[in-house]
């Protein structure tokens, strides 16, 4: 039980994306102000957003934003927000082509010559054609909601589910790069080895298992979550055997 409190069950603090909720006991409502900006559009913060901490002290899956209404803007400041946005999405518009341009010239190296192929470079492909896709559906998203109806609503929806799913893909295979490098410079005399399949199963069916996992349970938070802790544990696979191999001698460029 919270001290002063008449509930054994209370909802702990959490963020849901947009507000911090305080702790609050079973069975009550937490109000907090409305947020001041979001996405570029301000909001009365005299109004209050709530949530309903159940009796078994958990959270109400969804949080109430109905009263925050956006402040009506002047002329010029709305058109200053439409300039922003436009500025914002011709940047990424630019640098998705430039990334989709570079990768598919380095997958077509890859591909091209034989003398490449090795599990090395192919760990590196399937990284580059992550990346490759997230370029690809990104630049699709924002086409179809710049134009929107019925039918691209429900594509674009199903392209940012898509989205999501590459950018799992993507942290995994960070996670491969790393575990290949660490099983490369620990594991170099043992008799044990890694082979692409497994690779592949790390980097591609990971993640799906984990969406699956997640959408069974509903727990859609940790679709955003999870994918930080896979980049985390690559990076940490990548510190280590950089600093093995500067004790070691090793070459990082051999490898």
């Amino acid at each position: 039980m919270r001290p002063g409190s008449n509930t054994p069950f209370y909802c702990n603090a959490t963020w849901d994306g947009l507000s911090c909720w305080p702790t609050t006991s079973g069975g009550s409502v937490a109000y907090v102000p409305c947020f001041a900006e979001f996405n570029g559009v301000h909001y009365d913060t005299s109004r209050n957003a709530s949530r309903l901490c159940l009796e078994n002290g958990t959270w109400l899956p969804w949080s109430n934003y109905r009263s925050c209404q956006p402040l009506k803007l002047h002329e010029h400041e709305f058109l200053q927000v439409l300039w922003d946005m436009k500025e914002a999405a011709t940047i990424y518009y630019v640098g998705y082509g430039i990334s989709l341009v570079a990768l598919s010239l380095a997958l077509l190296v890859f591909l091209r010559f034989k003398d490449l192929r090795c599990l090395r470079n192919t760990i590196h492909t399937n990284l580059m054609v992550t990346y490759l896709l997230i370029d690809v559906t990104w630049i699709l998203t924002a086409t179809l909601q710049s134009n929107p109806n019925p039918f691209t609503a429900k594509l674009a929806c199903f392209l940012v589910i898509l989205l999501t799913y590459l950018m799992g893909t993507n942290f995994f295979w960070m996670l491969v790069e790393g575990l290949y490098l660490y099983m490369q410079v620990v594991k170099t005399f043992a008799i044990e080895d890694i082979h692409l399949r497994t690779y592949a199963g790390i980097g591609w069916v990971t993640t799906q298992i984990e969406i699956i996992v997640d959408f069974q349970l509903e727990n859609y938070s940790n679709l955003v979550r999870w994918p930080v802790l896979a980049v985390m544990v690559a990076s940490r696979l990548h510190v280590r055997a950089l600093i093995l191999m500067s004790h070691t001698g090793v070459d990082t460029h051999q490898i």
